[in-house]
């Protein structure tokens, strides 16, 4: 316990320093921060909130749909609603603690709040959800990579890309049933850390077509989720005012999302600013752009997590009142 305790508080130490050493970096006064952010771009921040709360809805429906297969009893009564609530409020908390690991935890103890499923079934369809996240940016690392580092042009890179994307959809809809064995056996692999047995075996498998349907249907969605990532990113800019373009954003962003994969501080601060802030300078951009746009970013990102569950919520809040409103009447 106490070197567990020893070892937050060194994390959050170490997020301390990332910071302040990447302020210092970048040469980056105060007193301009807060101009760039009272200075605001009002439709841009729509688009970030508009952007973030598809990003959540994504998430959500692609776990919804690996819940769906793997146990359909755990998904009886809930609605994409409850996927998207939890998974937005699971993001927000993975600012402030390691990303993945707090996404898993909060869509585990709310399956298991809402329809009485094991801690963990819950993790593990999680996981199988965020698995298939990680897939694009470790496609696209290499091609982001050698366009950083100027071993290749943009064409090149592009197609590079391109190939590697369909490439994986061609191996996921030739080899289904396998990778879908795969994923049970991951499953189990999961549960056995909470000391379940993995209840799906052979009829896990499915059918070779319905087994490729629910593959390329994660991986569609999470191609999807990567592009509404990107452009959420290029609205940040756009509200910042600041000159990066939608082509260095798009390139940094495979490293970016790796960054959050690897739990060094909680909600990988600071290490996400420093990688955003190294891969845009590395295309051309200032430093001190590069660091505003950085420590901006995550703001920006938490006040739009923020607002989503406030919208998110709000059906809640109606249907409490609405069914609150008729006992009023009836004591009245």
């Amino acid at each position: 316990m106490k070197l567990r305790t020893l070892g937050l508080l060194a994390s959050g130490v170490l997020a301390a320093v990332l910071i302040v050493g990447l302020v210092h970096f970048a040469d980056l006064p105060m007193e301009r921060f807060r101009g760039l952010v009272n200075q605001l771009n009002a439709g841009a921040l729509v688009l970030v909130v508009a952007t973030t709360l598809a990003h959540m809805f994504i998430g959500g429906w692609k776990w919804q749909l690996v819940t769906r297969w793997y146990q359909r009893d755990l998904d009886r009564g809930l609605g994409i609603h409850f996927y998207t609530l939890t998974t937005c409020y699971g993001s927000l908390l993975g600012h402030f603690l390691p990303m993945h690991l707090t996404v898993m935890a909060a869509r585990s103890f709310a399956l298991r709040m809402q329809a009485k499923a094991s801690i963990g079934a819950g993790a593990a369809t999680s996981l199988v959800e965020q698995v298939f996240d990680l897939v694009v940016p470790v496609l696209l690392l290499l091609p982001a990579a050698a366009l950083i580092f100027g071993v290749a042009d943009l064409t090149v890179t592009a197609v590079a890309a391109a190939l590697l994307l369909v490439g994986f959809a061609a191996l996921l809809g030739a080899s289904g049933p396998s990778v879908v064995l795969w994923l049970v056996g991951l499953i189990g692999t999961v549960k056995g850390w909470f000391g379940m047995p993995s209840d799906r075996q052979d009829d896990a498998l499915l059918g070779r077509r319905k087994a490729r349907r629910l593959l390329l249907s994660l991986y569609g969605l999470s191609l999807v989720r990567f592009a509404n990532l990107v452009l959420l990113s290029v609205a940040i800019a756009w509200a910042l005012g600041l000159p990066i373009s939608g082509q260095q954003i798009f390139v940094a962003m495979p490293i970016v999302q790796l960054s959050f994969a690897v739990p060094i501080t909680p909600g990988s601060l600071g290490v996400a600013e420093w990688t955003w802030s190294t891969a845009l300078v590395l295309q051309g951009v200032g430093p001190t752009v590069a660091g505003e746009y950085a420590l901006a970013s995550r703001l920006l990102i938490i006040a739009a997590v923020v607002v989503s569950l406030a919208i998110l919520c709000l059906p809640i809040l109606a249907a409490r009142l609405t069914a609150a409103r008729p006992l009023s009447e009836g004591r009245s």
